[in-house]
């Protein structure tokens, strides 16, 4: 009887070691499933955060690409504005001398237009002289 009651207690000894083992495997592996999880759950956060982060900055682009066409609109529009303005203030100056030069043309064109503003007729026969030429002249009122 010993040999079978150290027999029985060896097999229930190492019984109790295969359960102990078994045991001990189940609390290593839920520990493994717990930190695993844990660990799928903080790089699932981290990728939401990289995508919330990736989004925001992808609507501060946005944002950035807006207001800079807007300006460039603006810009454009200043710049139209400009020309036209400078276009309008030198036609205007081409305008004032336009009527100067025809103002002077038909000076040129009547010669006697200064004397009877002056009111001043020529009287008899223009003398030349060296060159020069003499009119005798005479007020009218």
């Amino acid at each position: 009887m010993n040999q079978d009651s150290m027999l029985e207690r060896m097999e229930k000894a190492q019984q109790e070691r295969q359960q102990s083992q078994q045991e001990e495997i189940r609390k290593i592996l839920a520990t493994l499933k717990s930190d695993l999880q844990s660990s799928l759950l903080a790089e699932s956060q981290s990728f939401k955060n990289s995508i919330a982060a990736a989004q925001s900055r992808f609507n501060r682009l946005q944002r950035l690409a807006l207001v800079t066409v807007t300006l460039a609109s603006l810009f454009s529009l200043l710049l139209m504005l400009a020309s036209v303005w400078e276009a309008h203030r030198i036609t205007s100056q081409a305008e004032t001398h336009l009527l100067f030069l025809q103002q002077q043309i038909a000076a040129i064109q009547d010669p006697f237009a200064e004397l009877r503003k002056a009111k001043l007729t020529p009287t008899g026969q223009p003398v030349t002289t060296q060159g020069r030429i003499f009119i005798e002249l005479k007020k009218v009122d």
